[in-house]
């Protein structure tokens, strides 16, 4: 069972990436973090998708709360500073201006809610998530997660379920029919999927996720499925492969100037532990997002390849971690995120 451990602990990386210490104690945990970040939000998420790619600054802190082995608490706190001067929306005279003329950059805090409980047989997690002030995009939402383990926790099956409400600022776009209409103010988003994770091997273990979400008003609801194998090629050495296809409902209305989206893909990550509890990880990623229009009989392909690299050093009661990620599109456009922070027990 060592391989399987570290299969668990190095998921954090890039992909599976999650900072919280891996130690299984119950004593509490703090965890702050900075980053930077320039990234465009695509089909997998039903956050705030702004179809713009807009530099932005963060800070987290995050305590987790183990008073028992059943239940435990976290609270995540959030400042994001978005620089809306790079993001262009059209106003009613059908002009093209930055959001900045109409909307602040300052951080809007926001907060995350976790309550978790779990036996030997199943995990139940419930999330609150909002924002304390008012900002551009205003969200509030809830998720709650199941899972149950069989066969000794080698087989793991479960799903999750999300809600999701998120203020818009006002702005239109130029339909098909050169007509300006206004966007929706308030988005409705809700996302199911579905999971079962499987230990193959001592050294192999693999994941299935289908999920589908939609953003009423504004997108066709989407559909797609994630393939995960994560192996322990030695000792030291252990990768993840995964997989990704998911499109948009063609038998459902287009609500904007936009088409349907199409998005598939494959992330590879090698990560090696030259010592105990330190690791350095590589990675990289080649995914395809094509753009049809029946409408206007436009098609559009859009290629990226991402680069990452991540390192973590855990040692007594500590962790620190530094991640990275570039992304280079056929498009000549560019994403990147840096970020790092650290975590103790107290």
């Amino acid at each position: 069972m060592y391989i399987l451990r570290k299969i668990n602990s190095f998921l954090f990386l890039i992909f599976f990436f999650t900072p919280v210490i891996q130690h299984h104690t119950n004593a509490n945990i703090i965890e702050i973090s900075t980053g930077i970040k320039r990234q465009k939000h695509d089909l997998r998420s039903i956050s705030d998708r702004t179809n713009s790619r807009i530099k932005s600054e963060n800070v987290n802190l995050k305590y987790k709360m183990n008073e028992s082995e059943s239940f435990n608490y976290t609270g995540a706190l959030s400042l994001e500073r978005p620089n809306y001067d790079e993001q262009i929306i059209i106003n009613e005279r059908g002009q093209k201006i930055p959001l900045s003329t109409v909307a602040s950059n300052k951080p809007a805090p926001f907060l995350s809610n976790i309550i978790e409980y779990s036996d030997k047989d199943l995990l139940i997690s419930s999330t609150i998530f909002f924002h304390l002030v008012n900002s551009p995009y205003r969200q509030i939402g809830a998720s709650i997660i199941y899972e149950y383990f069989l066969f000794l926790r080698s087989t793991i099956i479960g799903g999750e379920i999300s809600y999701y409400q998120q203020k818009q600022p006002k702005s239109f776009f130029i339909n098909n029919d050169f007509r300006i209409e206004q966007r929706p103010l308030t988005i409705h988003a809700n996302q199911a999927k579905l999971f079962c994770e499987q230990t193959l091997t001592r050294n192999h273990k693999t994941k299935i996720e289908v999920q589908s979400s939609e953003r009423k008003k504004e997108r066709p609801r989407n559909y797609g499925v994630e393939i995960s194998l994560a192996s322990a090629l030695s000792n030291r050495v252990y990768s993840i492969l995964k997989t990704n296809y998911i499109t948009e409902g063609k038998s459902q209305k287009l609500y904007d100037e936009r088409g349907y989206y199409l998005l598939y893909g494959a992330d590879l990550q090698i990560t090696y532990e030259p010592f105990y509890d330190l690791f350095f990880s590589l990675s990289y990623g080649l995914n395809i997002e094509e753009e049809k229009d029946p409408r206007t009989n436009f098609h559009q392909r859009v290629g990226s390849d991402t680069y990452g690299f991540g390192t973590k050093y855990s040692f007594s009661k500590t962790s620190f971690y530094i991640l990275s990620s570039y992304s280079n599109s056929n498009t000549g456009s560019n994403d990147f995120n840096l970020s790092g922070g650290m975590g103790w027990e107290i």
